[in-house]
């Protein structure tokens, strides 16, 4: 009876045994296609492109990417520091357009009809940032699925993009301040009246998972402002056909989160297990000269790290 139980209770424990090896076996493939699709992600975020143009009928967008583009949110940005995010929930809110690759649209009709605020309507001020007359520091953005922000300025050439300076962390950074503080080598300076693109890179982690402490925000000088668009790019390898692209929350405030460093899958906790913040800026320094700073924060149980190497990518505008 003894050698019966025993030979049963062996079973059970090969049988198990099997088990936890056919399911490790299904989380692996899972979380392998999740990378590959992340990468696939990746590498189209990096290779959209959308240019800026005249045409008799007005301004004009062109897909000048080997994929479609779908535009999902606009953003009105005038040099006085006001900002308009206009979105499928903004109110107005924002259609969503799809261009295919090597098509072109007008911009105007793709602008919400409604009033973007009591004195004009969203139109009006479209018109005033694309006429040149509402003054300098004026931006018009085009916010993508992928989480590329690519801006029309007046008065700079169709693409709105001169030569890229790339700026970096030379070595992995850490900080346990609960208060933004600048990540080193993140960091330019604008000249006064000067308009830039600024493009971020920046994968970091955690000592233990990501949470809320972990924020990153950007710093101008007063009398400066910027709109940046963009955020957290991650996959989800707990569903093998669900990959996210980058957050496209848009924020205008020094000093304030970028927007959600955290999700429900990844803990981000060593650089082998990195999340990514990506996104773009657009920076005036239309109250004079000064310096455009990342910055990073964590707390004193949870240190903040940011890769070495990580990046801003800044173009002149005009």
């Amino acid at each position: 009876m003894a050698s019966v139980v025993g030979t049963l209770f062996m079973v059970m424990v090969f049988m198990a045994a099997i088990g936890a090896q056919v399911y490790l076996s299904g989380v692996e493939a899972q979380s392998f296609q999740a990378s590959q699709q992340a990468q696939e992600t990746l590498a189209k975020h990096s290779a959209e492109s959308l240019t800026y143009a005249d045409s008799p009928s007005g301004l004009e967008v062109t897909d000048t990417g080997p994929d479609s583009v779908e535009v999902v949110a606009m953003v009105l940005k005038f040099g006085n520091g006001t900002v308009y995010d206009l979105g499928p929930g903004s109110s107005p809110a924002f259609a969503p357009a799809t261009i295919p690759s090597s098509g072109a649209a007008q911009v105007g009709p793709l602008v919400p009809a409604g009033d973007c605020s009591p004195e004009a309507s969203c139109a009006s001020e479209f018109d005033s940032i694309v006429e040149g007359s509402a003054g300098s520091g004026d931006a018009v953005g085009l916010v993508t699925s992928l989480g590329n922000t690519f801006w029309f300025v007046p008065g700079a050439d169709g693409s709105g993009q001169g030569s890229a300076e790339a700026y970096w962390t030379t070595s992995s950074e850490s900080t346990t301040s609960s208060s933004f503080v600048p990540v080193p080598g993140l960091s330019f300076d604008g000249a006064s009246g000067g308009f830039y693109v600024v493009q971020v890179d920046v994968p970091f982690w955690a000592e233990t998972s990501v949470g809320t402490a972990i924020a990153f925000a950007i710093s101008v000088p007063h009398g400066d402002s910027f709109v940046f668009c963009g955020g957290l790019y991650w996959s989800d390898p707990g569903q093998s056909t669900t990959d996210f692209a980058p957050g496209n929350e848009c924020t205008d405030t020094t000093g304030t989160s970028l927007g959600t460093t955290s999700d429900t899958q990844w803990s981000c906790t060593s650089s082998s297990d990195a999340c990514e913040f990506v996104g773009t800026a657009y920076v005036s320094f239309s109250g004079g000269a000064g310096a455009f700073q990342f910055e990073y924060r964590g707390s004193a149980s949870n240190a903040a790290e940011v890769s070495q190497d990580a990046a801003i990518f800044v173009t002149p505008a005009s």
